[in-house]
């Protein structure tokens, strides 16, 4: 995976307030670093690797059913997250990631209907699965960035 600028800064970033949670304890240090590892994993997703043809619809229906399980591996991270927040903060969190988890079964459904698509379907039914999933993605990061300035980590 090439590094760019951006992506560095965000890792240092990143990697700076899981420092800061190191220090509060073992527990919250280890969330920090899943969190981090989670993040990170989002980043590398097997379908934006590649351009698959109709032919291998196979093959990106599970890539999309792999980066899907690590959105929803993120999502629990930032879930556990919160625990640490104060009522309001937890309670607006929680709201949340309810949405974030109702459009991951949106896309899930989405995902599952990827083998019924035909020849003449198939760059439409593609096209709209990677949409649909890099919204819920884009999502995801979103509120883990509203968590982190919420929680100060």
């Amino acid at each position: 995976m090439k590094i760019t600028t951006a992506t560095r800064t965000l890792l240092t970033t990143s990697l700076f307030a899981a420092g800061g949670l190191l220090g509060q304890s073992t527990n919250q240090g280890r969330l920090a670093q899943d969190f981090d590892k989670t993040s990170l994993q989002i980043q590398g997703d097997a379908k934006d690797a590649k351009d698959y043809t109709f032919s291998e619809k196979d093959k990106f229906t599970k890539a999309m059913k792999c980066d899907l399980a690590k959105v929803n591996e993120s999502i629990d991270t930032l879930d556990a997250r919160i625990n640490t927040a104060s009522a309001s903060t937890k309670a607006e969190a929680e709201s949340k990631l309810d949405a974030l988890r109702v459009k991951s079964k949106e896309l899930a459904n989405q995902i599952d209907a990827v083998p019924k698509a035909t020849e003449s379907t198939w760059e439409g039914v593609k096209t709209d699965t990677k949409d649909s999933y890099s919204k819920l993605k884009s999502e995801v990061a979103r509120e883990r960035q509203w968590i982190s300035k919420k929680i100060g980590a």
